[in-house]
């Protein structure tokens, strides 16, 4: 279902999939055409503080950010509390939007930060 697009692939399993290949999530989700070296796995204590920068840096408040991903505040808020992990299609929608590595946002590379 994952594979036909017929479903969304959950964050934890596509995390558990790109480890298991040892591959990026840029690279698998098509963000870029480069698989780059990870230095660790998701890292919810990075992840928090990176989505609140990526939020900040680009002067989005959490109201003007759950627009953009059709959701709501507490979900955003949620997600800078680290009570639980972005969801897949909020994490792809920001990254292709502001051109920001999702390996990035979720703590598992500090280089690249921005995509090609």
């Amino acid at each position: 279902m994952w594979e036909s697009g017929n479903e969304i692939f959950p964050i934890k399993r596509l995390i558990d999939f790109c480890h298991f290949l040892n591959v990026s999530i840029d690279y698998t989700l098509g963000l870029t055409n480069t698989n780059y070296k990870l230095v660790a796995d998701y890292n919810k204590d990075i992840s928090l503080k990176r989505i609140k920068e990526f939020r900040k840096e680009n002067n989005l408040t959490q109201e003007k950010l759950a627009s953009i991903l059709n959701t709501n505040k507490s979900v955003i808020c949620g997600y800078e509390k680290g009570r639980y992990i972005i969801a897949t299609p909020f994490l792809y929608t920001i990254c292709k939007k502001y051109n920001i590595s999702a390996d990035y946002l979720l703590g598992r590379t500090n280089n690249p930060k921005y995509l090609n």
